[in-house]
């Protein structure tokens, strides 16, 4: 009995997607965000916990807007891997990877963008 070697594929498909973003007001022509392109089986907590935000009444506990904002960071660390965004002052926000804290530096406009794109990568890996 001869042994048959298996050459197997060595090129992988980028662990990341680049997505343009320059329908972010804020961000202009020329930005970019990108998003983990697999996701791990310890991430689909994550994405049923943000389905979950939207439930929460705001003016029944007010609180809950700073505790919404740190849990956002803290779901969308894993899955925004780097972008060129820029805050008001044209400065480069820190590099999101694994850094729940720049979330919070955001406006609405593009943490509300961030989760919706976040959405779609993950809706097409399942279709």
């Amino acid at each position: 009995m001869t042994k048959q070697k298996v050459k197997l594929d060595t090129k992988r498909r980028p662990v990341s997607v680049r997505v343009p973003s320059d329908e972010v007001e804020t961000q202009g022509e020329g930005s970019w965000v990108e998003f983990r392109r697999r996701m791990k089986a310890k991430h689909l907590g994550v994405i049923a916990q943000m389905a979950g935000l939207q439930d929460l009444s705001f003016q029944e506990d007010p609180g809950a807007v700073v505790s919404v904002i740190e849990r956002m960071g803290e779901m969308l660390g894993p899955f925004v891997m780097g972008w060129n965004w820029v805050d008001e002052d044209g400065e480069p926000y820190p590099q999101p990877k694994n850094n729940a804290e720049v979330f919070g530096e955001l406006d609405m406009d593009e943490l509300m963008w961030l989760i919706e794109k976040m959405g779609e990568q993950v809706s097409k890996r399942k279709n």
